[in-house]
């Protein structure tokens, strides 16, 4: 006796180790990598346009035709540019933390902790991950919605970096208030690095502006 469709799916149904093998496989498990990397293309792109454009040049149409991906599936990983931006910031932040944790994950002498600091410092500020930070940072004065999302972030990112600072120079004979004065001094010499960066034609004089920094550096931290 022959079994209609109807009736073997409703046997199917009522037996739940029935045809396990194909259906409990999610389709969407042999997608995600994919998906990852689509949402990936984005940031990198996104990224990268606002190195060479900056933020008021990045649009997402651009960034899109960079990236390589349609309308669609950009709308559905960033339903609008203020998401992907925030997304960038994120991912500059994950690269920078990954990168950085190389320098404080020994015990080590003062000094080395100061020089693989500025091995770091002098590296970032050419990156356009760093010239991206920068866009997204100056672009919070004249965009109201990303100074909304973004500023809490920053302020939050801020008081961490303090902290690290604190714990990597805790045994330096001077108050927490003059370590952290140092990590702003720092990161003010070294966006003024990255303006030296992007403004001149002849950079030839960045070797001597490191120079300095690193004894400046030195001996607010000797």
């Amino acid at each position: 006796m022959s079994i209609s469709n109807t009736e073997k799916r409703r046997l199917n149904d009522n037996n739940p180790s029935a045809g396990k093998g194909a259906s409990e496989k999610a389709p969407t498990t042999p997608k995600q990598p994919r998906a990852e990397k689509t949402r990936q293309k984005l940031i990198d792109a996104c990224i990268e346009c606002l190195a060479k454009h900056g933020y008021a040049g990045s649009q997402l149409g651009m960034i899109s035709d960079l990236a390589g991906v349609s309308r669609r599936p950009r709308q559905y990983y960033f339903p609008s540019r203020i998401n992907l931006m925030l997304a960038v910031w994120h991912e500059i932040r994950l690269r920078d933390d990954a990168e950085f944790s190389k320098l404080h994950s020994v015990e080590q002498p003062l000094e080395k902790t100061v020089e693989l600091i500025l091995e770091f410092a002098f590296k970032k500020y050419r990156t356009p991950r760093y010239i991206a930070d920068l866009e997204l940072k100056l672009a919070m004065r004249s965009d109201d919605d990303l100074a909304r999302e973004l500023g809490p972030l920053i302020e939050q990112r801020e008081k961490e970096a303090d902290q690290l600072w604190l714990s990597l120079f805790a045994k330096v004979d001077k108050p927490a208030e003059q370590i952290i004065v140092t990590r702003y001094l720092h990161v003010s010499l070294l966006r003024g690095l990255a303006v030296e960066y992007l403004s001149r034609q002849d950079t030839k004089n960045l070797a001597d502006l490191e120079q300095e920094f690193s004894r400046i550096l030195h001996s607010v931290l000797a």
